[in-house]
C-alpha cells in the first residue's frame, strides 16, 4: 500500500537526492506508530519503512529517536523478542542490528 510506495520513494532517492534525510524523517514519524499496530502485515511495513529511513536520517535524529523508554531500540528490542508474527521478528531483528551499527560507526 502506501506506507511501501512511500519507502520506495526513500530508498530510491538515497543519499543523492537533495532532501532525502527530510523524507526519511517524515516517513519515519509516520510510520512510528505503526510498529505496534495490530495487523502482522502493517508491522512488517511499517519494520521495512524503517530499516529504509534510518540510513538516511541525519544522526541526531536517530539518537533522538532511540533514546528513552519508548524508544526505537526498545521498540524494536519487544517486537524482535514478542511479536506473534516470525516474519516481523525477522525484520525487526534485522533493524536492530543494522541501528548499532550505525550508532557505532557515529559515536
Amino acid at each position: 500500500g502506501l506506507v511501501q510506495c512511500l519507502t520506495t520513494v526513500v530508498y530510491r532517492a538515497g543519499r543523492s537526492c537533495p532532501g532525502s534525510s527530510l523524507l526519511a524523517a517524515d516517513l519515519y514519524a509516520l510510520v512510528r506508530p505503526l510498529l505496534v499496530e495490530d495487523r502482522s502485515e502493517v508491522r512488517a511495513a511499517a519494520l521495512y519503512a524503517t530499516a529504509t529511513a534510518i540510513h538516511l536520517l541525519p544522526i541526531e535524529v536517530l539518537v533522538e529517536a532511540v533514546s528513552g523508554p519508548d524508544g526505537l531500540a526498545e521498540v524494536l528490542g519487544q517486537v524482535a523478542g514478542n511479536d506473534p508474527d516470525g516474519t516481523c521478528r525477522e525484520i525487526a531483528g534485522s533493524v536492530c542490528g543494522n541501528l548499532r551499527g550505525l550508532l557505532e560507526e557515529n559515536s
